[in-house]
């Protein structure tokens, strides 16, 4: 887990090192954690691997249906994953389960 709490009010959200979403709310449904992305094989992140603050998923008194990564870390500035904003593109974003609440 990281190490420096999220935005208050927000999930811990989890990417994998290309930028696709895994999970928005990986501190909520541990059993979402992946150790490597299902749709590239990259390793996957919950923090700004340069500050240790986790990356912020979906409110938590929210409805949400998708989750965009954020593409910079809101802590220290620095862009994480480094794939995230790769050629200016960003990738889809993480469709909710039928039925999840955010």
């Amino acid at each position: 887990m990281p190490l420096n709490s999220p935005r208050p009010g927000r999930w811990v959200a989890e990417v994998c090192e290309n930028g696709h979403g895994v999970s928005p709310w990986v501190d909520h449904s541990p059993e979402d954690h992946r150790a490597f992305c299902e749709q590239c094989g990259a390793p996957t992140v919950q923090a700004c691997p340069n500050c240790e603050t986790a990356i912020p998923g979906w409110l938590k008194d929210g409805m949400a249906y998708t989750y965009d990564p954020p593409a910079f870390c809101g802590s220290c500035g620095k862009p994480y994953p480094e794939g995230l904003c790769r050629h200016g593109r960003r990738p889809a974003p993480v469709e909710a389960p039928s039925g999840a609440l955010a």
